[in-house]
């Protein structure tokens, strides 16, 4: 996993305790899902918008190798930007394939990110803002109105759009901007599993939302975990096609559901929201092996 022939990789083979391993060709780093299968299934297919959830249709369809060299342009744009291990990013996002490869390609340098759900109430909304202290800030153009008062009483404005129902916000780069020129190559960072890389908020339901840290260890496991079961049946793991309309930038089901789609070397097909005729066609256009699909109705 060195990112060049001519790099020499240095095995230690002594230590026995304090271990670090922290480099791309040793570490547990979320992103590196995505990475590792461009080395053996470049071209198969990793994620694909139903309609509406994407705001570029360049980025409709991605291969793996397209998903990681988009992410990689992501995670560049982050450093360039002065992000680096540890700080924070607020992303107020429902599904989008923009919007997922952001939040995967922070993991690639050490930034974590923490997705807010946008239906909570303005002062709830502040009240985080205040508490992550985001370096950088990512909207939905069409949720900018839901949280832009409390935006406003923090004295923040978006630095990135992504053009979802509207326009790009004032003072904002549009997401495609913002990835414009950047290097598809592998960023170097130094990432550990024990890192944290998402700060998730509980709903606050008789309390303020509390943030749940997870850190690259616990963010894999789970993505193989879950993958046992949702390969059950299928002649191959990486026949696994997982089809979801339902949170996965502010929901913890991202890391079975997604994330265990990448960890079995499958696909996922991300809807924009719950729609029952949406998701009767992906099922059968894109002949999805697994849904979570929300309560029967």
């Amino acid at each position: 996993m060195s990112s060049s022939s001519s790099e020499s990789v240095a095995l230690d083979v002594e230590t026995l305790f304090d271990r670090r391993a922290d480099k791309r060709w040793d570490r547990v780093c979320v992103a590196d899902l995505v990475e590792r299968l461009t080395w053996s299934t470049p071209d198969r297919e990793a994620l694909v918008a139903a309609p509406g959830a994407c705001a570029d249709p360049a980025y409709e369809r991605l291969t793996f190798l397209q998903l990681d060299q988009l992410m990689n342009q992501v995670a560049h744009g982050l450093s360039d930007s002065g992000l680096g291990r540890g700080d924070r990013v607020v992303m107020v996002c429902e599904n989008t394939v923009e919007g997922y490869a952001f939040k995967l390609a922070a993991a690639k340098v050490g930034v974590v990110v923490s997705p807010l759900n946008p239906n909570l109430a303005p002062d709830v909304v502040e009240h985080l803002l205040e508490r992550i202290d985001p370096k950088l800030v990512v909207v939905d153009a069409e949720l900018w109105p839901r949280v832009e008062a409390a935006f406003g009483a923090y004295g923040r404005t978006p630095d990135v759009t992504i053009e979802v129902g509207g326009a790009v916000i004032d003072g904002s780069r549009s997401f495609t901007d913002f990835v414009a020129d950047r290097p598809t190559t592998e960023p170097e960072a130094t990432v550990h599993g024990d890192d944290i890389w998402e700060i998730l908020f509980t709903s606050g339901t008789t309390a303020m939302p509390k943030g749940v840290m997870g850190s690259h260890s616990s963010a894999v496991l789970a993505a193989h975990g879950f993958a046992l079961t949702l390969t059950r049946g299928l002649r191959f793991e990486g026949d696994l096609k997982v089809a979801t309309f339902l949170p996965m930038m502010y929901h913890v089901g991202h890391l079975v559901f997604a994330l265990s789609a990448f960890a079995a070397g499958g696909s996922i097909v991300l809807g924009r929201a719950p729609d029952p005729v949406a998701i009767a066609d992906a099922i059968d256009r894109e002949k999805v092996t697994a849904l979570w699909g929300d309560r029967p109705r």
